[in-house]
């Protein structure tokens, strides 16, 4: 079993978050991911009840590009699965969601202003690429 040596995923490459029980005395917990077969802190490893430890075997940047890789194979499917689930439960979807709406007002505002101050230039760029789409038409 090997020992984190670096905070650095095999996979991806990808640099872990840093954990607040990394720091000082504290004993961390580990599991091996299967894919990495790289010790972690469970904190790099998604929940899953149905296991004895209640975490998935693969740490976490292993299970997104394995959903990843999975999602490039099965796109045609994944769509069509989504179009007969919002077929069959669209409208109550969509009454959920407005329940929703009507009862955290404030906080989908806040989060809404919070998104447009984060990314103002990715919305002004997808606003000018919609200017000159229409534009092009005329």
């Amino acid at each position: 079993m090997k020992e984190i040596e670096s905070t650095e995923c095999v996979i991806t490459g990808e640099t872990l978050k840093p954990n607040e029980k990394r720091q000082g005395t504290d004993i961390i917990e580990l599991k091996t991911c299967l894919k990495c077969k790289i010790s972690k802190p469970h904190t790099e490893f998604n929940k899953q009840k149905i296991n004895k430890n209640g975490l998935y075997s693969y740490c976490k940047c292993c299970s997104r590009e394995q959903y990843k890789s999975y999602f490039e194979k099965n796109k045609e499917k994944i769509r069509l699965n989504h179009r007969k689930d919002y077929e069959k439960f669209g409208d109550k979807w969509k009454i959920t969601r407005k329940k929703y709406s009507s009862t955290n007002l404030d906080q989908i505002r806040k989060s809404s202003k919070k998104y447009r101050d984060n990314n103002r230039e990715k919305i002004n760029e997808k606003i000018r690429k919609r200017y000159k789409e229409i534009s092009n038409l005329d």
